[in-house]
Formats: C-alpha cells, sequence, structure tokens
C-alpha cells in the first residue's frame, strides 16, 4: 500500500458539537507538557474550532514550530504518543499526524507564521467572524458529502477551491492571522 492509501480513510459529517473545544483543550495540554519548547504554538483548526457547522468528527490541530528541518524530535514523540506519522503527505511544507481513538485527531505541523500556518489561521478565523461564510462552508461541505465524497482525499479535494476562496476573502476583508 502506498502512503496515499494509507492516509484515505471513510469520513462521516457531523453537527457540531460543543464538546469538541474541551476535547482539543485536554489533547492540547497533554501536549505542551509533553512537547514543551519543541513548539511554539498550538491552534485548533478545521471545523471543529467552528461553532454550528457540520464537520468531521476529527479535532484538527496545527503545531508551528520554528523549521520542519528540526522536526525529527517532535515527530518522534508524537508517534511515542500514539499518532499515525504520514509525512508531508502531497502537502509541501507541512507534517501530518493523526489519532484514532476514543477522540479523533489530525495534527499538521508546519513552520509557525509559514504560509501554511498563516492560511489556516485566516481561514478559521474568517469563518469565526462571518457566519455568512460558515453557513456557506457548511452547506457546500455536506453537498459534497451528500454527492459521494465519503473519503479523505475525495472530500479534501473537492473543498480545496473552496477554502481557497475563503482565504482571498479574508485577505480582501483586511483578517488578521493572529
Amino acid at each position: 500500500m502506498t502512503q496515499q492509501q494509507d492516509i484515505d480513510e471513510k469520513i462521516q459529517l457531523v453537527p457540531f458539537n460543543p464538546q469538541w473545544k474541551e476535547i482539543y483543550k485536554s489533547e492540547t495540554d497533554y501536549l505542551k507538557n509533553q512537547l514543551g519548547s519543541e513548539m511554539i504554538d498550538i491552534q485548533h483548526i478545521g471545523s471543529t474550532a467552528v461553532p454550528a457547522i457540520y464537520s468531521k468528527p476529527i479535532i484538527d490541530m496545527m503545531i508551528g514550530i520554528d523549521n520542519l528541518e528540526n522536526s525529527g524530535l517532535i515527530t518522534q514523540k508524537l508517534v511515542e504518543f500514539g499518532y499515525q506519522y504520514f509525512g508531508e503527505a502531497n502537502v509541501p511544507g507541512r507534517l501530518y499526524f493523526r489519532k484514532r481513538n476514543k477522540y479523533n485527531f489530525n495534527i499538521a505541523l508546519c513552520q509557525y507564521q509559514g504560509d501554511i500556518w498563516t492560511n489556516n489561521i485566516l481561514f478559521r478565523n474568517y469563518l469565526l467572524k462571518h457566519p455568512e461564510a460558515a453557513e456557506a462552508y457548511s452547506t457546500f461541505k455536506k453537498n459534497a458529502f451528500d454527492s459521494g465524497a465519503d473519503t479523505l482525499l475525495k472530500y479534501s479535494t473537492m473543498k480545496h477551491t473552496f477554502i481557497d476562496e475563503m482565504i482571498r476573502n479574508a485577505r480582501k476583508a483586511g483578517e488578521r492571522h493572529e
């Protein structure tokens, strides 16, 4: 099996769950305690960070570090904590990890304040500040899923253009990535 096949998985979409914030906080507290100075920051990204929209029941987190070339120790530790490692997984500049257990997590490890970091924060913040955009994204995701995009790779591919447009809108609106 190739890495591409390994990473693909069946997905489901569910309504927003207010417990996701606490699940994220619990895992983040654990990671901060274990990784300490290995990381600069950790953020809750993805749809589980945005109230009232459909989401995969997977908490997406982004860990910022100074340079991906220095990711060896943090990668080793994440694997020890039960995360599967998938390398860049077709996204240059981002290392992808996932853990499937009682709660499901994805981690994007990337350069702090780099393009991937900035775009993810811009997108999340734009959806948080613009409920109409969040609703449009939720509807788009539901329609994509209902049309048969029920695997991670197919679903992610269908969302790509929509997400890029939202990031452009965020930049035009002068949104910040803090």
